[in-house]
């Protein structure tokens, strides 16, 4: 979401599809399809959809990233694949810390 929000400056609530609960943004980034296409599934609607570890986005990450060295969107401002990859590792966090807590029932 936060990697959304940096590429398309709008906030990515306002992007959802009434459809299908995915996030309509391509349009108003620029980035290459294989970017997007990781982006895409880390925040996809359903859960057993997106990556199931932190592991898996970093191979596909440095794919990308092997593939396209002469694309500098990579090494703009921020190396985009350390703001993905601290965004995913928080994101895990916070939602392996509340399976936890629902799984525990800690009330």
């Amino acid at each position: 979401m936060i990697a959304i929000h940096a590429l398309t400056g709008a906030d990515p609530n306002r992007l959802l599809s009434n459809d299908t609960g995915e996030i309509n943004w391509r349009n108003q980034a620029n980035v290459s399809s294989k970017l997007a296409q990781i982006i895409d599934k880390m925040v996809r609607f359903d859960y057993r959809n997106r990556y199931q570890s932190a592991k898996e986005v970093l191979k596909d990450l440095n794919t990308l990233k092997n593939k396209s060295k002469k694309f500098n969107f990579l090494t703009r401002k921020f190396n985009l694949i350390q703001v993905l990859s601290i965004f995913l590792i928080l994101a895990l966090g916070v939602t392996g810390a509340w399976f936890s807590f629902k799984l525990l029932d800690f009330r």
